[in-house]
């Protein structure tokens, strides 16, 4: 019986510190303020990335009162080849929402619009 074997039979567990998947200290450190991640490739900048200090000036320039369509509109004047989901997708991660108006009041019933119209007015 091998010693792993033997010590998972006696009910301790085997040393796996320098098992598989660990770092080797042949293994050469990321880059200053990276870290590595397992099977990923680094992110390039997306699409939107020349337009996105545009759009945070248009956003606070106008306290959130522009439609996310009109600044799809205005960046894709200036040269943006993107689609109107990823400026909405990203409006949504990263601009501060703004507070929606509260509702309108519910309409008046049918019974309540006869009585206006059937009342005597009071001279």
């Amino acid at each position: 019986m091998s010693s792993s074997a033997s010590a998972w039979a006696s009910g301790t567990s085997p040393d796996i510190s320098a098992g598989a998947g660990t770092p080797s200290s042949d293994t050469p450190a990321p880059p200053a303020g990276k870290t590595w991640s397992k099977g990923r490739k680094p992110r390039r900048p997306g699409k939107l990335a020349p337009y996105v200090s545009y759009l945070e000036q248009r956003w606070a320039e106008t306290e959130g009162r522009v439609a996310v369509l009109a600044l799809h509109w205005e960046i894709t004047e200036r040269g943006f080849r993107g689609s109107y989901s990823t400026v909405r997708d990203w409006a949504r991660r990263n601009l501060p929402q703004t507070a929606r108006p509260a509702p309108a009041p519910p309409l008046p019933s049918v019974p309540e619009i006869t009585g206006w119209l059937a009342a005597t007015p009071e001279h």
